[in-house]
């Protein structure tokens, strides 16, 4: 059985795959695992209502990540975290140390 498992490194991690991957990160956000959900679901959706444009699609999408990229830089998670205070996973902790006082 696994001598019949067969991987196909170059169609899976194309330079197509890792630029998708970097743009579902970019758009959704990093530093949470919120941020990579969200993010997927805006390229799936985006994916789906304008792949019949072609290469315009591709122009578009390079277009939202960059005005995202510009104007949210911390992506769609984190822009609808910060002002709702919304944390859906909440897995991060922040240390927080008492500030020494000079004399």
């Amino acid at each position: 059985m696994i001598s019949q498992l067969n991987v196909l490194a170059s169609s899976i991690f194309s330079v197509s795959w890792s630029a998708k991957m970097i743009f579902i990160s970019l758009i959704g956000g990093l530093g949470s695992i919120e941020g990579p959900i969200v993010g997927t679901a805006i390229f799936f959706a985006i994916q789906q209502s304008l792949a019949q444009l072609g290469a315009w699609y591709l122009v578009l999408l390079g277009l939202l990540a960059v005005v995202v990229a510009m104007f949210l830089p911390r992506g769609v998670w984190g822009f609808v975290s910060s002002r709702l205070h919304l944390q859906v996973f909440p897995v991060g902790y922040w240390l927080h140390l008492p500030v020494a006082r000079s004399r």
